[in-house]
């Protein structure tokens, strides 16, 4: 469990460095390194494995249809979240 949670937790870096970092800080424009892109697809895969290791002994080979139901779930939580400006002002409108 700590391999998947230490590989997420890179994934979330490399996200907030390429999402936050770059742009508003460091003022960078272009697009960003190939690395980024190829470092984050590699951790979250192997965050993924780790993670599915992790949870077989408890759930056996349910792990990855409920592992796959949550990641599902979680991608598709975005629809729920209210369009436009964030705070009370956006539900006035």
């Amino acid at each position: 469990m700590q391999l998947a949670l230490l590989n997420f937790g890179i994934n979330f870096t490399l996200l907030l460095y390429a999402a936050v970092y770059l742009p508003y800080i460091k003022g960078q424009t272009e697009p960003m390194e190939d690395r980024l892109v190829h470092i984050g697809a590699l951790t979250g895969f192997l965050g993924a494995l780790f993670l599915i290791i992790a949870c077989w002994p408890a759930w056996g080979k349910l792990t990855i249809p409920i592992l796959f139901a949550i990641g599902f779930g979680f991608l598709n939580l975005n629809h729920f979240f209210p369009g436009g400006k964030i705070g009370l002002s956006s539900f006035l409108w």
